[in-house]
């Protein structure tokens, strides 16, 4: 019965989803993501280092605006992102900021981008055509200040965190405003890791600096109580998680260095380790640093004849003076658990 209503209430989420379109569409496209159309790829790249015994990478797209311009206004900042239970249709939330932008910067914070994804008959990642745009608002209707990280669903509410924030907002299924925020005790720099437990409860985890243990905060949302609990990385920041059909999670991880790159990172967390204390998770891609990946931080899965994938997409942080041109690059893998 869980799961029948789980799958109404996203049927309902992106359907009015799409529905909505408070500006007009950007000239947004996508290309396959390969050498011959991202020029960091300066020779052949490897692209079996995606894949490992337990997942298998199918394929990449960038999604930029029609001009290929990076650092657009118009989009990008793409970090809290679900899918449909079929994979077909992506909600994207930016969460660029206006601290260097001018005034009139507002219309493009808290953005909605909802898209049409399409694969090949192998299930490899082929286009994302831009459906519709709109903002999230807080509960008086103001668009969010900027800084959406992860969103979460439990029930029929969608849950929304933000960068040095110690709030939760939270969401009806028409995504109209925020209905109220859930307050929580925190002293991390972000909670950028947001996702469902089979039993109703969030999962937080903050992102941290450095390579090492994690707060981790397991919230009933009904009685707004919460549960301690670490993690531990090896990478700099977690970025993100998402929960599979069975109850496990996978949670991305990166770091970054000026030099070498980015290094990537996904992890499983077995559902009957959510209890203990100390969460224990088990590397099922680890990606050495190259300057062909990018600043991944958003994470989504779903089923598909019977094999589940995930999705994860990269912000270009568009809102920054200097990002160095950085992409908004969504890729595709298969997992074999």
């Amino acid at each position: 019965m869980i799961k029948i209503l789980y799958s109404i209430v996203l049927l309902f989420f992106y359907g009015i989803c799409f529905a909505q379109n408070d500006y007009e569409l950007p000239e947004v496209t996508s290309v396959i993501w390969n050498k011959k159309n991202d020029i960091r790829i300066k020779t052949t790249y490897d692209f079996n280092k995606l894949t490992k015994e337990e997942i298998k990478f199918k394929g990449g797209i960038i999604i930029r605006d029609a001009n290929n311009k990076t650092g657009s206004n118009l989009f990008g900042g793409l970090s809290a992102i679900k899918v449909s239970e079929n994979g077909k249709y992506l909600t994207t939330i930016s969460d660029y900021s206006s601290v260097y932008k001018p005034s009139d910067f507002n219309k493009y914070r808290s953005r909605l981008f909802k898209f049409n994804i399409t694969y090949d008959d192998s299930n490899f990642i082929e286009k994302a055509e831009l459906k519709a745009v709109s903002n999230l608002k807080d509960s008086l209707g103001v668009i969010i200040n900027g800084g959406i990280e992860s969103v979460a669903t439990v029930n029929n509410a969608f849950y929304f965190s933000r960068d040095n924030s110690k709030e939760l907002f939270v969401f009806n299924r028409s995504l109209d405003k925020a209905i109220k925020t859930i307050q929580f005790n925190k002293s991390n720099v972000d909670i950028e890791a947001l996702t469902n437990t089979s039993d109703g409860n969030l999962l937080a985890i903050e992102q941290g600096t450095t390579p090492g243990e994690r707060k981790v905060w397991v919230i009933n949302p009904i009685k707004q109580s919460f549960e301690s609990k670490k993690y531990k990385s090896k990478y700099k920041e977690v970025k993100g998680a998402t929960t599979l059909k069975n109850g496990d999670i996978i949670v991305l991880e990166k770091s970054y260095d000026s030099v070498k790159g980015t290094a990537l990172g996904l992890s499983l967390v077995k559902e009957r380790k959510l209890t203990k204390k100390i969460l224990v998770s088990k590397p099922i891609l680890n990606v050495d640093y190259t300057k062909i990946l990018d600043n991944f931080e958003g994470i989504t899965s779903y089923c598909s004849n019977g094999k589940e994938y995930i999705l994860i997409i990269s912000d270009d942080n568009g809102d920054w003076k200097d990002n160095n041109g950085q992409r908004t690059l969504l890729l595709h893998f298969e997992l074999n658990l």
